[in-house]
């Protein structure tokens, strides 16, 4: 979706996509990682996710993307985090360990990133349309270090009955964008039944949500 999309969601307030919780497969599969403290983690399109915190607690330096503001600057105030602004060719928000890139995915490079060990994605593949997801695999590819991990976390249910996003992102599709440059495991797989009302309105009373970790090769 364009940028324009999600600043228009969050000025709105229709953040039905934000949890008030961490999410449990994320607490479910994180001591399987062994990840070392001080390691980098990189979460795009991060939103003001408590995932962040969560993952800081572990002793991870934690590297955000988001593209507005006002959802950067909710998550430093919620959680009571004190934080500055600094510039970097665009806009990067600091506090506690937790630095969160104001940026277009898109038109963000490796190099603007420091060193990332680890990817957790629970949004954001899901909340890419389909002719950007080639561009987005090979941008985490280039990010990540040799041996790196990826936490990622897919919907799939029959894209017809709904336009998205979020949208459905089966296995083969998984498989289709991943395979050249990582090792792929599903690891857990389960039915959500936990749907948004517009997706309830058309139909899809149930996702299925599939977490997979993958290897950087």
């Amino acid at each position: 979706m364009e940028p324009s999309f999600w600043l228009k969601k969050w000025q709105d307030n229709q953040i039905g996509f934000h949890r008030d919780h961490v999410h449990p497969q994320l607490e479910k599969h994180f001591d399987r990682l062994g990840l070392e403290k001080n390691q980098r983690v990189f979460v795009p399109l991060c939103g003001k996710t408590l995932d962040l915190t969560w993952l800081r607690s572990k002793g991870l330096n934690v590297d955000g993307l988001e593209i507005s503001e006002l959802a950067i600057k909710s998550f430093f105030e919620e959680n009571k985090i004190p934080f500055e602004k600094t510039q970097s060719g665009h806009s990067i928000f600091h506090g506690n360990g937790i630095h969160i890139h104001q940026q277009d995915l898109f038109k963000l490079v490796s190099k603007d990133l420091p060193s990332i060990d680890f990817v957790y994605d629970r949004a954001a593949l899901v909340a890419l349309a389909p002719h950007q997801r080639s561009d987005y695999s090979q941008f985490m590819a280039d990010l990540l270090n040799p041996g790196g991990l990826y936490l990622l976390i897919a919907f799939s249910y029959p894209q017809e009955q709904y336009s998205g996003p979020p949208f459905s992102v089966p296995g083969t599709m998984v498989e289709e964008l991943y395979k050249d440059n990582f090792v792929i495991e599903s690891i857990d797989e389960k039915v959500v039944s936990e749907t948004s009302p517009k997706m309830k309105a058309s139909g899809i009373n149930s996702v299925i949500e599939t977490t997979y970790i993958m290897e950087r090769r």
